[in-house]
């Protein structure tokens, strides 16, 4: 016959002990790693996209006369040590003046500085002019 013995309760009264450390241990991990994504996802947008795109955005009447909408400024890159803007050389048959004036913000108000300008595009309707403004930190 089988005889079943319980131990005695000395070898057990660390274990709640040991419970609580882990699940307050593992509670300060949680917080520390929520923290640091958070410092990351700040870092990351610095919100510069939509302020462009929405202080940059025009309602112009068409050849075909109704009223479009379009946004002349267009971040293609954004990180908060490089930032890249695009946008047509002339815009709703007119030179897109816009784009300097954002690269001025991003120079005067952020602290970007331009590093490259590029281009593409022969300048025909077809395939127009693009210009790409390189700006870094």
């Amino acid at each position: 016959m089988l005889k079943l013995t319980t131990s005695d309760n000395k070898n057990n009264t660390n274990f709640p002990s040991l419970i609580a450390i882990f699940a307050i241990f593992g509670f300060f991990i949680m917080i520390v790693v929520l923290a640091i994504q958070s410092v990351n996802a700040q870092a990351a947008d610095l919100g510069l996209t939509n302020l462009l795109e929405h202080k940059f955005y025009i309602n112009f009447k068409g050849a075909d006369g109704f009223y479009h909408n379009a946004t002349l400024v267009h971040v293609l890159y954004e990180s908060p040590k490089k930032i890249i803007l695009g946008g047509y050389l002339i815009e709703a048959g007119n030179f897109n003046s816009d784009l300097w004036q954002a690269r001025d913000l991003l120079k005067n108000q952020y602290g970007f500085k331009m590093d490259q300008v590029i281009t593409s595009g022969i300048g025909t309707e077809a395939n127009p002019t693009k210009v790409y403004v390189v700006m870094t930190k």
